[in-house]
């Protein structure tokens, strides 16, 4: 038989589509003129703080979906500088180096190191 096509309806947030079939909240975004999928979520509220946490973060926009918590996102994302190794970023704040990557089209915190090459392995 022919497979059905998948209906997704739109959230009021951006970035954040239903997807009546799976019955879950698909969290979306932009990078690099490619579709990021950050994964699938039961409530459409927790998509959103996915696609601001991505955004705030990876990314350093100021388009999110809590304006609030939003604010400092953008404070922590301006805290940091970018690395010479993909997903890594120095946190100022903390004086340490972050890590992450996506898998599976999610993204993946790895955690914060000492120094960058450790943040890189």
């Amino acid at each position: 038989g022919q497979a059905k096509a998948e209906k997704y309806f739109s959230s009021a947030f951006q970035g954040v589509n239903f997807g009546a079939q799976q019955e879950e909240w698909h969290a979306i975004v932009e990078h690099f003129d490619e579709q990021v999928m950050l994964g699938f979520f039961k409530t459409e509220e927790e998509a959103a703080r996915a696609v601001d946490d991505y955004r705030a973060n990876v990314q350093a926009l100021k388009r999110v979906n809590f304006p609030e918590e939003g604010k400092d996102l953008l404070q922590q994302a301006n805290t940091e500088t970018n690395s010479k190794y993909v997903g890594v970023t120095r946190q100022i704040s903390k004086k340490m180096w972050r890590s992450q990557i996506v898998v599976n089209k999610k993204l993946e915190f790895l955690g914060y190191f000492d120094d960058e090459v450790g943040a890189a392995r």
